[in-house]
């Protein structure tokens, strides 16, 4: 096997490994949260507890996306395959990409075409694929002349290929082009955002067209993406002198090529004001490094500039990529621990404050002992007293009551003998004499 991809491919195994083993202890972490058994205390880690669960999922089934850009006829594809290690998409002078083509792994070949008019994805051949979904350079340039897309009820096709770098968590993404349409301009974008790295095919013998420039500066500049810029064909520089045997025409066309490269993209790809070029532009030749690697498996793809591509992509990929990644992960348990910790020091405090309220109830009891019982003896008071002036109150009734038949003859005898005596010799008072006795009777009883 290639050193380069060897080392990428356990570099990646690695990361892989990683990824599952933080997932485990993520899901340990939701397990531990879930058995919290005060209600109050689980309904405040519910947010947390979603958090982990997606930062879960995306560890088990995160991938790299490498999203390939760059204009028409600059060996889109044919890098991909040689990527790759096999003639997967069509590839040659006269055919194009029509579609955005995600390639990831899968143990069987095929292609799954998502349409965006409602209808079900078709599932097909990768042969069936090639031939129906590539159109002739003429025909494309006739779409992009019109603004339109080739097949424009198509939203993406995703193909699947038991690849041992795709088998590492690896998605390319093919594009068909950078002609700027309006709706594969917002198609292209969004790929953009979603990938991890773009890898802008260039040509050697065409450093940084006008179309390129305005792209890389439409779509590219100050989005935050990493970009490899790789220009291909760089075998063919040395073809086009007129003495292609001489180092020394060689060595200068080639500086000469580098430094106009090196001074058209640099505002592409600078660090905190430092020149990275090495690290993200290479000189590579595509299709002598397929031609390599379908002839033999074991091809050091010497003099393709693969190698020192791969090596730089998987610096990239597993230590700086993936640490942050992974530094967005322990961002969130973090955030998870420092609430769990928050929590768990107001409920220390919280049982502190009750032990010192009970403390403080037990230092007070006796003194409500002691007025619990002045209230006993205040309300037995209270009672002696009410049952003695009930007793007293009853005495004076009854002692009235019982005198009332003696004082009634007199007291009535007496009024009626002065008032009443007169009138009854007088027939004709009759009614007024029902009044006065009924006078003296009311003045009586009250």
């Amino acid at each position: 096997m290639i050193p380069a991809f060897h080392q990428l491919y356990q570099d990646l195994d690695q990361v892989i490994q990683i990824r599952f083993e933080i997932a485990d202890h993520l899901t340990k972490i939701v397990n531990r949260l879930s058995q919290v058994r005060n209600d109050s205390i689980r309904l405040s880690f519910e947010g947390n507890i979603k958090d982990l669960d997606i930062a879960n999922k995306n560890l088990k089934s995160d991938v790299f996306r490498l999203l390939i850009l760059g204009d028409k006829n600059r060996g889109k594809t044919t890098f991909l395959n040689a990527l790759i290690g096999d003639n997967l998409l069509p590839t040659g002078m006269h055919l194009s990409t029509a579609t955005f083509t995600v390639v990831r792994y899968g143990q069987q070949g095929q292609a799954t075409i998502y349409f965006n008019n409602g209808q079900e994805p078709e599932k097909i051949n990768i042969e069936t694929f090639k031939r129906r979904y590539t159109v002739p350079y003429e025909k494309n340039h006739q779409f992009e002349f019109k603004q339109e897309l080739a097949f424009p009820h198509i939203d993406c096709v995703v193909l699947e290929y038991p690849s041992s770098l795709l088998e590492k968590k690896i998605e390319i993404i093919d594009s068909p082009g950078i002609n700027e349409t309006e709706v594969l301009s917002e198609i292209t974008l969004n790929y953009i955002h979603q990938s991890d790295a773009v890898l802008f095919i260039l040509d050697a013998l065409q450093p940084c067209t006008l179309t390129e420039c305005r792209y890389l500066d439409n779509y590219i500049k100050n989005r935050g993406r990493t970009v490899f810029f790789l220009i291909n064909a760089w075998d063919k520089v040395r073809q086009s002198l007129v003495n292609p045997d001489d180092p020394e025409q060689i060595n200068e066309a080639e500086g000469k090529l580098r430094l106009t490269f090196q001074t058209k993209l640099f505002k592409y790809y600078p660090v905190e004001q430092q020149d990275i070029y090495d690290d993200r532009v290479f000189e590579i030749s595509s299709l002598k490094a397929l031609r390599q690697r379908l002839k033999t498996s074991d091809a050091t793809l010497e003099a393709t500039g693969f190698p020192e591509f791969i090596t730089a992509l998987n610096t990239y990929l597993t230590q700086k990529q993936a640490v942050l990644e992974l530094q967005q992960v322990k961002t969130l348990a973090d955030q998870v621990y420092a609430h769990l910790h928050q929590t768990v020091e107001r409920r220390i405090l919280l049982v502190q404050q009750v032990d010192r309220c009970q403390r403080n109830i037990c230092l007070v009891k006796p003194e409500f002992e002691r007025l619990d019982d002045i209230c006993q003896q205040v309300q037995k008071s209270i009672r002696e007293i009410k049952d003695k002036c009930t007793d007293r109150i009853a005495n004076l009734y009854r002692k009235y009551f019982s005198s009332l038949p003696q004082t009634f003859d007199m007291d009535i005898t007496e009024q009626l003998d002065i008032k009443l005596r007169d009138i009854f010799k007088n027939k004709n008072n009759k009614e007024t004499a029902e009044k006065i006795i009924l006078h003296i009777f009311e003045q009586y009883l009250n």
